[in-house]
């Protein structure tokens, strides 16, 4: 059964429930359809609409017994026209609880998958991601297992080659040396916000939905209960209120893992596990306790609809949160691209006549490893992640509101700062590869890359390709 069905089932039995206690509230007897009270109400005459609204007193209180000794001669069965008036007029339950049911948890489930299965790990050395503690997302295909990528040595092997082109080259990039993977670990955790933003998205809409069917049958529990001179409050937590947190992402020191990993959002996949699982999906902030209960139906229903005024605006609040948090990530990016853009410019080469650089000294084996193995896969692997970037799709549906007919605020600043994403591995991926293209040369040029292997690379450089976004990227308001 379809989230809204059962919504709309468990409303349809509130509004019974609901008439059957509002009528014994007035004096009268009600029996519920498949409803066997033993002929207890042997004798009485039926309640039609024309007796209810006619008298002796339409809606008596309790202080006038005797037209509720009066009231109690007649009896209102369900699927009478006098049942039907009243069922009718209580019909803003169900509108309450409709509303419910329209977000596309498959849809973000999708969107998540699609994003964590972009390669962000791509320039560190083999050992990269066990020394950043909050690395989750790994290659588990084996294809690139045992491969090193050094770009950050090949970069310091270039400052050993002297002549004008050598020069050009290690002033455009020598001085953001010690930049390249801590530019790959910015772009993974901007990415992994990406995927927590989602995470988070997911869990309310699963915490909303478990709290709104709570509620449903707190309601008619306490309905069910209720007896003519008293209630059956019934007592629960809403998930929701407690369904995430997120971190102040100021994130004024992006480049390193420490500050990025203490920023990230802290709902967790174990939190929306959880919640699919239909236990807690909160991250150990607690929901509170709220009563669906009252001395009336009545009462009772405009608890009911006070619980889910509650669950929306927790909803909203806490979404608001998580697109704020994603416009810190955009924002911090956008304000300090250097952190995450490697280098500057395409160097400007010399004239090629001055032989790309003279050796003077170094590890030969070094140059021929970061002109054959480590810029080419790096290169490689960069445009694979933009074009994956730029690939994934659907962010409307998979962000459409759980309560309402459009998107939720996450939606926006998350296409901003995926788009961002996907420009920054672009520009990366190109200025890899040139550099890629500028050490093969040397590599050439020193005798350890002959003609056959050179033209087999460079084949391989002619094969990439980066998409860019086509977004203009500003600052971004909260929300």
């Amino acid at each position: 059964m379809s989230i809204k069905d059962e919504l709309k089932k468990k409303s349809e039995e509130i509004r019974h429930w609901a008439v059957k206690r509002m009528f014994e509230d007035e004096g009268y007897k009600a029996e519920r359809k498949g409803e066997d009270e033993g002929g207890f109400f042997t004798g009485r005459k039926e309640l039609t609409k024309e007796r209810y609204e006619g008298g002796p007193s339409p809606h008596p209180s309790r202080a006038n017994p005797d037209d509720m000794d009066e009231n109690s001669k007649y009896i209102a069965r369900q699927g009478t026209d006098v049942w039907k008036m009243k069922y009718d007029e209580i019909v803003w339950v169900y509108d309450s609880v409709k509303q419910f049911g329209q977000g596309n948890p498959s849809q973000l489930k999708s969107l998540i998958s699609s994003v964590s299965g972009v390669p962000f790990e791509l320039m560190g050395q083999e050992d990269w991601a066990d020394n950043v503690s909050k690395l989750k997302r790994s290659d588990d295909s084996g294809k690139y297992k045992g491969t090193e990528i050094l770009l950050e040595n090949a970069i310091h092997e270039a400052k050993n080659w002297d002549g004008d082109t050598a020069a050009t080259f290690v002033a455009t990039y020598g001085a953001d040396g010690d930049k390249w993977e801590s530019a790959v670990q910015g772009n993974y955790y901007m990415s992994e916000a990406l995927v927590k933003a989602a995470e988070a998205q997911l869990a309310l809409i699963i915490a909303a939905r478990e709290d709104v069917l709570e509620i449903c049958d707190a309601t008619i529990s306490a309905l069910s209960k209720m007896e003519s001179d008293n209630s059956g409050d019934a007592t629960f937590g809403l998930a929701v209120l407690g369904a995430i947190t997120t971190a102040g992402l100021t994130l004024a020191s992006f480049g390193t893992a420490a500050t990025i990993a203490g920023a990230a959002f802290a709902i967790t996949g174990a939190a929306v596990s959880a919640a699919e699982n239909g236990s807690d999906p909160g991250t150990g902030v607690s929901g509170g306790k709220y009563t669906i209960g009252g001395d009336s139906a009545v009462g009772i229903l405009v608890s009911m609809n006070s619980a889910i005024s509650k669950v929306t605006k927790g909803m909203f609040d806490q979404e608001s949160d998580i697109a704020n948090g994603l416009v810190n990530v955009h924002n911090a990016a956008l304000g300090d691209r250097s952190r995450y853009v490697i280098g500057t410019d395409t160097p400007e080469l010399s004239n090629p006549t001055d032989g790309w650089g003279n050796r003077v000294s170094g590890n030969l084996i070094a140059l021929e490893e970061a002109a054959k193995e480590s810029f080419p896969p790096a290169a490689k692997r960069l445009h694979s992640a933009n074009n994956d970037l730029a690939a994934v799709s659907g962010e409307s549906a998979a962000f459409h509101a759980e309560t309402y007919g459009f998107e939720t605020v996450v939606c926006d600043p998350w296409i901003a700062l995926r788009h961002l994403i996907q420009d920054y591995v672009g520009s990366n991926a190109n200025k890899v590869e040139n550099t890629g293209k500028v050490m093969l040369q040397f590599a050439k040029n020193a005798g350890v890359v002959d003609d056959d292997a050179s033209k087999k690379i460079d084949k391989t450089y002619k094969n990439f390709d980066s998409t860019g976004s086509g977004q203009e990227h500003e600052k971004l308001d909260k929300v």
